[in-house]
């Protein structure tokens, strides 16, 4: 007896086959992002720590400044007597004067512009601005201690400059963690990850 010899009624319906089919698996139709990493609370410790610094050095220069006679007087006397003997006591003042107050405007100026380069750093992601970090650091670890030798600093000067420049080291030194990394060279889009590894 041939298929088209049955009946209507005994013929396998294709819809009815199909009730007894597993479920066909889904399909993910997009794929998955790339997690972004938060800002770590370190980089923001750098920058307090960055702006302290800066206030630590600026009181470290209110206080050469209010203390500019006696460091004067002191700097003038340890200076060689044929000075004396060529240069007037007018110009050796100003050349003191001078000396003075390029050191503590130069450690100053450092200071402020490591911090800035920090916020930058902290704020618009910037990676490469941790060199520029580690300089200005160098620079005003170098101006502090010439200033220190210079007028033969107390231990006031001598706490206030420290800390200055510990806490611009760790500051900086915090920017060079591996968490602090990862967070500065994410890229700034969200990208799809790959089906494959390459």
């Amino acid at each position: 007896m041939s298929p088209h010899d049955r009946s209507p009624d005994s013929r396998v319906s294709w819809e009815t086959e199909r009730e007894g089919i597993p479920e066909r698996p889904g399909f993910a139709w997009g794929l998955p992002v790339e997690e972004r990493i938060a800002r770590p609370r370190r980089l923001v410790v750098a920058l307090v720590l960055a702006c302290v610094a800066v206030l630590l050095v600026a009181a470290a220069v209110l206080v050469g400044a209010l203390q500019f006679e006696t460091l004067g007087n002191a700097l003038i006397d340890a200076l060689p007597e044929d000075l004396s003997v060529e240069y007037s006591a007018a110009d050796i003042d100003r050349a003191v004067l001078v000396l003075f107050g390029a050191l503590a405007g130069l450690s100053l100026v450092l200071a402020l512009l490591q911090a800035l380069s920090m916020r930058t750093l902290v704020t618009h992601r910037r990676p490469g601005v941790r060199v520029t970090c580690l300089v200005f650091v160098a620079l005003t670890v170098a101006v502090l201690a010439i200033g220190i030798l210079v007028r033969e600093a107390d231990a006031l000067d001598l706490a206030l400059a420290g800390g200055a420049a510990l806490s611009m080291l760790v500051a900086t030194t915090l920017s060079f963690t591996p968490g602090a990394s990862r967070w500065l060279h994410q890229p700034d889009e969200r990208r799809s990850l790959p089906i494959a590894a390459s």
